[in-house]
């Protein structure tokens, strides 16, 4: 029996934050090292997502230098990290991480010579998947990786999973005899668990019976996080969780008596914050700066799709006693606009 194979989207990299050292891609790496599951890329996604780690590389760098210029109070109070902050440094280091991530993964990269250009414009031309109604031109890229997969696994006789949240991906799926379309790369790690049924049910059974340690940790987690007000010059005094809802639950491995579960959560939240008052501004002549002669200091309301993962350790006989082991949430920073309704 052939190993998993599976081909990852440019946009499962984006949304998993270029998390390589940790969480579902680390975890995919790994499988794939050992030998359990089979990565495949095309040299277009390779392009793709070091293009975009460039550009949210540059994005980081604007944004901390925002806050040195705003914060710059903090320089009394140490703050090494943002204020001994190398810009040119972190670009070079997100691709040696992913250039790392291919190398540990052993991943296969499926050439798109293969793929003839009149078969993509015809296609393109009937808006047949992936290409939409809208901004056509851009799925150009995505065509060309799907076909040449699906070549590929014609050609060698297998299946693969296609993770991809683009509904486009989906339907071009649907009408292959080897590409079967998954939503997220969580989905494709618990199918790799449930031929053994009775097993996954006990994990999420186990799971289940801590879910009120687990939501009150995230709440805790997110809490103790640092929260940047990025479109006035102020501070987050202080955050309390209102609400946390778990809608993307999925246990990706089970070993040592210990459960790994990758979730997706929507946090409502409640922020003091304090800062000045953008229309009590004068201009100051000697100082040649704007001086702001009030404070606004208000409580908002904001909601956040965040993503995390938690482990639960059991003993190995009923009642097995499950307890939460160790929960993380992405990313260490929360952004605030203050000037937006509240939720």
């Amino acid at each position: 029996m052939s190993k998993p194979t599976v081909f990852l989207d440019t946009q499962v990299f984006i949304t998993g934050n270029y998390q390589f050292g940790w969480g579902s891609l680390k975890l995919v790496s790994d499988l794939a090292a050992r030998g359990d599951i089979h990565l495949i890329l095309t040299p277009i996604v390779i392009r793709e997502v070091r293009k975009h780690i460039k550009l949210d590389a540059k994005k980081a760098n604007d944004s901390v230098k925002s806050l040195q210029n705003k914060g710059r109070i903090l320089r009394n109070l140490g703050f090494e990290q943002v204020f001994g902050y190398d810009d040119a440094d972190v670009e070079t280091r997100l691709l040696d991480q992913f250039e790392s991530f291919l190398k540990h993964s052993n991943a296969t990269t499926v050439s798109i010579d293969p793929v003839k250009p009149s078969a993509v414009f015809e296609k393109y031309f009937a808006v047949s998947p992936p290409f939409g109604p809208k901004e056509k031109e851009k799925e150009f890229a995505d065509a060309f990786s799907l076909e040449a997969i699906r070549i590929w696994a014609d050609a060698n006789g297998l299946q693969v999973f296609i993770v991809s949240e683009d509904g486009d991906h989906r339907t071009f799926c649907e009408g292959t005899a080897n590409l079967i379309h998954l939503d997220k790369i969580e989905m494709f790690l618990e199918l790799l668990l449930s031929d053994d049924e009775s097993r996954l049910k006990l994990a999420h059974a186990l799971v289940e019976r801590v879910m009120d340690d687990v939501e009150k940790a995230i709440a805790k987690e997110f809490e103790d996080k640092g929260f940047l007000i990025m479109d006035e010059d102020g501070d987050v005094i202080e955050v309390t969780v209102d609400n946390v809802e778990l809608p993307g639950l999925y246990v990706v491995r089970m070993e040592d008596n210990e459960i790994y579960v990758e979730f997706g959560s929507e946090i409502e939240y409640s922020a003091d914050v304090s800062y000045k008052d953008p229309e009590s501004w004068i201009y100051d002549s000697e100082e040649k700066a704007a001086i702001y002669l009030d404070t606004v200091e208000k409580t908002i309301k904001r909601s956040i799709e965040i993503d995390g993962y938690f482990s639960v350790h059991y003993e190995t006989d009923p009642p097995y006693h499950p307890t939460l082991d160790d929960l993380g949430l992405a990313p260490e920073n929360i952004e605030v606009n203050v000037s937006q309704e509240d939720e």
